[in-house]
C-alpha cells in the first residue's frame, strides 16, 4: 500500500481476510485502500466491519467518523471519536478530528477542550487543531485564549491554506483587545 501498488495490496488483504475474517485491522486497512482509490462505498464498508469486530479499535473508529462527517452524520461521527479517545487517549488524531467535529455541532467548549488536548500529545502533524480551539474561544469570547491559539497554529502551520485567515483574526483581536500596541 505504501508504494502505491493498490491492486496488489487488495489483493493480500483479501487473501488475509480469507484466511481470517475477524481480522479487524485488515478490514481498516482495506478501507484506507479504498479511500486512497476513490471507492468511498467499499471503503465506509470495510470500516464498518472493522468497528463490528472491535469497536474499540481507534483507527477504524477515526476512519469511519470521518466517513460519517462526509455524510453529515456528525451526531455519529462524535460518538465513534468519543469511543477512540476512550480507547486510546493519547490518539492525537482522534482529538483532532472529535474536535473539527465538535466545532462543526457548535459545541464549542467541548472543541476547545479536545483541541487542547492533542498538543501535549507531541503530534504537530495535527496544527489544525489549533485553529480549531482558537476558531472555539472566539465563539465563546475567550479572546486571550484564542490569541494563544492562532499564535501556535501560525509557528507550527506558517503556510496552512488558514494561516492569512489565522493572522487577520489575530490581528483583529490583538487591536480590539490590546489597542495601545498597535499604535
Amino acid at each position: 500500500m505504501g508504494k502505491k501498488d493498490f491492486d496488489r495490496a487488495e489483493k493480500s488483504f483479501q487473501r488475509a481476510l480469507e484466511l481470517y475474517p475477524q481480522y479487524a485491522m485488515a478490514w481498516n486497512h482495506l478501507g484506507v485502500l479504498y479511500m486512497q482509490q476513490g471507492k468511498p462505498g467499499p471503503g465506509a464498508e470495510a470500516f464498518e466491519k472493522a468497528v463490528a469486530l472491535n469497536d474499540r479499535y481507534p483507527s477504524a473508529l477515526v476512519n469511519l467518523a470521518k466517513v460519517r462527517m462526509e455524510q453529515r452524520k456528525a451526531a455519529e461521527a462524535e460518538q465513534l471519536l468519543q469511543k477512540a479517545v476512550a480507547a486510546d487517549p493519547k490518539n492525537a488524531e482522534a482529538y483532532a478530528v472529535l474536535a473539527s467535529v465538535q466545532y462543526t455541532r457548535r459545541e464549542y467548549a467541548a472543541a476547545a477542550e479536545s483541541a487542547t488536548r492533542v498538543h501535549p500529545l507531541g503530534d504537530e502533524q495535527f496544527a489544525i487543531a489549533h485553529w480549531v480551539a482558537a476558531r472555539s474561544y472566539e465563539e465563546q469570547q475567550k479572546d486571550a485564549e484564542a490569541i494563544a491559539e492562532y499564535t501556535i497554529f501560525l509557528k507550527e502551520a506558517p503556510a496552512s491554506a488558514l494561516a492569512e485567515k489565522a493572522r487577520a483574526a489575530l490581528k483583529k483581536l490583538r487591536e480590539a483587545n490590546y489597542p495601545s500596541e498597535n499604535r
